[in-house]
């Protein structure tokens, strides 16, 4: 299997890379778990986000139509 490496500069996010380092020391993690969990969470969100979206203009759509256009000015 073909090694999958990433590498930040985190430089410019100081508080950011001293939080992560004192969370893997508390709570006995790798940073490198804690960036997966992070970013499992934030996809997770996202894409959790993005079908409750995709449902919801699916379910609307039924609504979108021209006969509705006599109700736009009471």
């Amino acid at each position: 299997m073909k090694a999958l490496k990433l590498s930040f500069d985190l430089t410019d996010h100081p508080k950011l890379v001293e939080m992560l380092r004192l969370e893997a020391a508390r709570s006995g993690k790798g940073q490198k778990g804690i960036l997966v969990e992070a970013l499992e969470g934030y996809f997770s969100n996202h894409v959790e986000a993005r079908w409750l979206l995709t449902a919801a203009s699916q379910s609307f759509a039924d609504w979108d139509n021209e006969a509705d256009s006599v109700y736009d000015d009471l």
